[in-house]
């Protein structure tokens, strides 16, 4: 695998948080980690992670989404560098719980968007490198599927066409212009044996 200096995993699970930080990331030299502390006593949750070798500064998450979707949307600037990222994990539209009983999260999924979508115009007409990234969980047969086409008029997508999470591709990396152009290399879908969603790479020049 890359050695990247920001690494965005979309479904880190608390359960593992100890294995994977403490006795992981951070003897690979990461010194920077994101993610919704509020919801490590919760261990089967999922969150977005944000760990990095540079500064990074988070980005106050909006506050039209559902507070339980915070861990779903994480964002910060590169100071260094001036380069912002959002790490992002789109709800399902539906889900179900441990004994089995299913949850419409229709109204979670539809106020995610919305607000991703704002992001999306945001980016576009910044003079600030930016890049959003991860899964989306949108494809033909989502609900709300006609808002990826609507990103892909706004960013440029920077992913290959690969599927990344069985046949089917969730996961996708967009970029503005400022960062489109300073791209040295990306990556098809990688897969290994530590997720069922294949991984992205993406070396920009900055």
């Amino acid at each position: 695998m890359e050695n990247s200096d920001i690494l965005i995993i979309q479904e880190f699970q608390y359960l593992y948080k100890k294995d994977l930080i403490e006795e992981g990331l951070k003897q690979l030299g990461y010194s920077f980690f994101y993610y919704d502390k509020i919801l490590e006593e919760r261990t089967l949750r999922y969150g977005v992670l944000i760990a990095s070798k540079l500064k990074c500064l988070p980005i106050e998450k909006p506050q039209n989404i559902l507070k339980y979707s915070w861990r779903n949307w994480n964002e910060i600037l590169i100071p260094d560098y001036n380069l912002k990222i959002l790490g992002i994990d789109v709800p399902l539209a539906e889900t179900t719980d441990m004994n089995g009983n299913r949850k419409n999260n229709r109204r979670e999924k539809k106020l995610f968007l919305e607000e991703l979508n704002k992001k999306f115009i945001e980016y576009k007409h910044s003079n600030t490198p930016s890049l959003i990234l991860g899964d989306f969980n949108l494809h033909e047969q989502a609900v709300f599927k006609e808002y990826l086409e609507e990103f892909k008029v706004y960013l440029t997508e920077i992913t290959t066409k690969e599927a990344t999470h069985r046949n089917r591709k969730f996961d996708y990396i967009f970029g503005n212009s400022q960062l489109v152009n300073k791209i040295q290399k990306k990556s098809k879908s990688m897969w290994t044996e530590y997720s069922d969603h294949a991984y992205l790479f993406v070396k920009v020049n900055i």
